[in-house]
């Protein structure tokens, strides 16, 4: 156990020790994340204490849908924005993706003015910001193409700034807001719209914004979807299918169960991706760089980077996770107040699969890279059969935490088996690698288990 803390706090130094561009942008990235964080917990508690489960569960109904909808609205091809060799083909693929953008909104907002009562009862609902939902599917969409488009020319800060204003404007708004008024989930919806809109500020800067209002529309925008049909054909259902992968319970729970139960797996679902958006997050971008530059220029050392990368962030990830999978209800009272305890309970269930979560999610990125699009649309469409399995057993039960323990079950397979098909593509022995993570994930639970029973909580 000492030798394995002893190499444990090795890796933690080396992180962030590492000299070099990939380190140094690593850092950056890792410090808006961090930040993000920070002021995201210190929100939490007290919008804990003014928003009902049942509301929450409501605005998580809300944002699924507009995710949903903004990853649709690109068809993907902001992905392959770090592709390009050059100015003027990036500039024409830029274009293909601003004149899909515009048109799925445009069509939205036709669908919304014209079948509003359909989509009032679908979100359950009447409000008069529902009809943000074009205008936040747009800025959704904004921001996904900038952030790329900044991952492209390394400005990692930038993209980190956004990060920050992301997590203070929503919560600091829905706080204001559900203090002046009744609290109804109508404020987390105009908070989250007010964040978009300032992350696709600070993401933007005059010199893409002078680029942008300097785009003309020509013929080329069919031929350029079809040089990059593998991002729609491929890139884009896969990354579909694994958004609704994790929003299955929330439109399961709603259909037979009730709001509330979606409010609880919704809060424990964004409290565990907040760790996860500090390293995956925050690591997947630079990655991604890091990665496509070693595969053209030294392909022999994509073996050595990824079981790097991969090692130090499950390492990293194990013992925060494992304290929260043991320690979930407890803490989640502590902070968060009794009508939480739930969330706390499905957290537990749900951390070991958010912890592979934080390997698998910047390994994603090598199926790009090695051409291997497919694989990854195969495993995400297996995501979201098992999982649907999963929660269908669950509701069958009538038992929404045996819903999520099956729902986790099916998370961690396909992450696993997802880890050792990219520690394939690129080399790494993953058999040995993979078996050592699940000798410590056991030893560490049974340890971290060990110390709650002799505290009797």
């Amino acid at each position: 156990m000492l030798r394995f803390l002893s190499k444990y706090s090795k890796e933690l130094n080396s992180v962030f020790a590492s000299k070099g561009s990939f380190a140094q942008n690593f850092a950056i990235t890792f410090s808006g994340s961090s930040a993000a964080l920070l002021l995201g917990f210190i929100f939490t508690p007290f919008l804990a204490r003014i928003f009902t489960p049942d509301t929450y569960g409501y605005f998580a109904l809300y944002i699924a849908i507009t995710t949903n909808l903004g990853i649709l609205s690109t068809l993907q091809l902001t992905r392959a924005f770090i592709l390009p060799k050059s100015e003027e083909e990036f500039l024409e693929l830029l274009r293909t993706t601003l004149v899909v953008l515009i048109t799925v909104v445009l069509l939205l907002l036709v669908i919304v003015l014209l079948f509003k009562e359909l989509v009032f009862k679908a979100i359950g609902g009447n409000g008069f910001w529902l009809y943000l939902i074009p205008i936040t599917v747009l800025f959704i969409a904004i921001g996904d193409v900038l952030r790329s488009w900044n991952i492209r020319l390394k400005l990692f800060s930038r993209n980190a700034s956004s990060q920050i204003s992301g997590s203070v404007v929503p919560r600091s708004t829905a706080l204001v807001i559900g203090l002046l008024t009744s609290a109804q989930y109508g404020a987390l919806v105009v908070g989250d719209f007010l964040s978009k809109i300032f992350e696709s500020i600070i993401l933007l800067g005059r010199e893409k914004l002078r680029k942008i209002l300097s785009l003309s529309l020509n013929l080329k925008i069919f031929s350029t979807i079809k040089y990059y049909r593998n991002y729609p054909s491929y890139i884009l259902p896969a990354t579909w299918l694994s958004m609704l992968s994790a929003q299955l319970p929330i439109y399961f729970f709603m259909s037979y169960f009730d709001a509330t139960s979606v409010g609880f797996y919704s809060f424990a679902n964004s409290m565990l991706n907040l760790p996860v958006t500090i390293m995956a997050g925050a690591v997947a971008p630079v990655f991604l760089q890091k990665a496509s530059e070693t595969y053209n220029d030294s392909p022999l050392q994509m073996s050595r980077i990824v079981y790097e990368l991969a090692n130090r962030l499950f390492l990293v990830g194990i013992l925060p996770m494992l304290v929260l999978i043991v320690y979930g209800d407890v803490i989640f009272e502590m902070v968060l107040g009794d009508q939480w305890i739930e969330s706390g309970r499905l957290a537990r269930y749900m951390g070991l699969y958010f912890l592979l979560s934080v390997v698998y999610v910047p390994l994603t990125s090598l199926f790009r890279i090695y051409g291997k699009e497919r694989i990854l649309l195969l495993l995400n469409l297996s995501l979201v059969i098992l999982n649907s399995l999963g929660l269908v057993l669950g509701v069958f039960l009538n038992d929404i935490d045996a819903a999520i323990i099956f729902f986790s079950i099916s998370n961690c397979v396909i992450y696993l088996v997802g880890i050792a098909f990219a520690f394939r593509l690129s080399g790494v022995p993953y058999a040995r690698v993979l078996a050592r993570w699940v000798a410590i994930c056991i030893l560490g639970y049974l340890l971290i288990w060990a110390s709650r029973f002799f505290i009797g909580i």
